[in-house]
């Protein structure tokens, strides 16, 4: 569904319509396992309108192909799409692409850069804290500059020079031997 336009991957009657038609199997199936409490929001958008795309079994895997592809990568453009799939991606999803500030697709790679770089050299742990808290930096960023002029590379630093000291990032301990 790469044709679609973000005006219409906008539209939550888009996403129902298919989600009942087309794609009736895929969605059936991702609710056998949803809790029953989230039924409603992965169906139905019955959030405010950033989340409800979030939240809707298909819509989902859109915006995270658009926010994730990374055209400067002839290999894999996917391959920040690939990586943020690998671990909890709906929980983490709601909690980074939800928020207001994620709006600029290179502020989404510059982010899932630096957090990609800090799991693999700090051992941190990637988890929803990893992201609700680069928004956070951000955002606090965003009271002193226009971060929408920032480059991708820019804002992997800003999260690189900070993530780490945030509140709930945690870094795996890693152990040493004991010498005899």
């Amino acid at each position: 569904m790469g044709h679609l336009t973000v005006a219409e991957a906008e539209n939550e009657k888009l996403w129902v319509a298919l989600e009942n038609t087309f794609y009736l199997n895929y969605h059936l199936d991702q609710l056998k396992n949803a809790p029953e409490k989230s039924i409603e929001a992965r169906t139905v958008f019955t959030r405010s309108k950033k989340r409800s795309l979030v939240l809707n079994n298909l819509s989902l895997l859109w915006w995270i192909g658009y926010y994730m592809y990374d055209e400067s990568n002839r290999e894999n453009p996917y391959h920040y799409a690939d990586y943020f799939v690998k671990n909890s991606y709906r929980g983490n999803s709601v909690a980074f692409l939800s928020s207001n500030i994620v709006s600029n697709k290179e502020l989404v790679l510059g982010v899932l850069a630096a957090i990609m770089e800090l799991e693999k050299n700090n051992g941190m742990i990637v988890n929803r804290y990893s992201y609700t808290n680069s928004n956070k930096l951000l955002n606090q960023v965003s009271g002193v500059s226009v971060i929408d002029i920032l480059n991708r590379h820019d804002i992997k630093e800003i999260i690189k020079d900070n993530l780490l000291n945030m509140d709930k990032i945690r870094v795996e301990k890693k152990v040493v031997p004991v010498s005899q």
